[in-house]
């Protein structure tokens, strides 16, 4: 059983549940290597096929799901126990991989603003030494 809201349920079909779930997972792997090596463009794609698997499982777990007030949290009703036992690890997967995925993204995005502090940087220097001066005021004062 999980709980939305308030709501306790448990999922009847473990195998469709399990088959979204390492989707999701391949698909966040795919984003962290695409992030890891600068393909945004890629990126972009691993990241909307992500937010296309969370949709889809919500689905699956809204068809699905059959409340149970009096149960635990969360609950699959699997066909057999080495069935819960994979998607209670392929859980822990993807928990992990989303802390590196985190992780990954507060590096990337310091990296970002130092590039662009350093962008800025150059520019203005660029700016004041290039055939275009800047068009910056500058005051000078000789004292005498």
């Amino acid at each position: 059983m999980s709980s939305i809201g308030s709501v306790r349920f448990r999922i009847l079909d473990s195998s469709e549940y399990l088959t979204v779930l390492q989707a999701l997972t391949g698909a966040v792997q795919d984003g962290i290597e695409a992030l890891a090596s600068n393909r945004l463009q890629e990126f972009k794609e691993h990241l909307a096929r992500q937010e296309d698997y969370c949709a889809r499982l919500q689905d699956t777990m809204r068809r699905q799901a059959v409340a149970d007030p009096n149960g635990p949290a969360f609950s699959l009703v699997p066909d057999d126990t080495r069935s819960g036992e994979t998607i209670r690890t392929e859980h822990r997967r993807l928990s992990e991989m989303n802390r590196r995925y985190a992780a990954l993204l507060r590096r990337s995005n310091r990296s970002i603003g130092l590039l662009a502090s350093l962008s800025r940087s150059y520019l203005d220097d660029f700016d004041a030494t290039g055939p275009h001066p800047s068009r910056r005021l500058e005051w000078n004062a000789e004292i005498g």
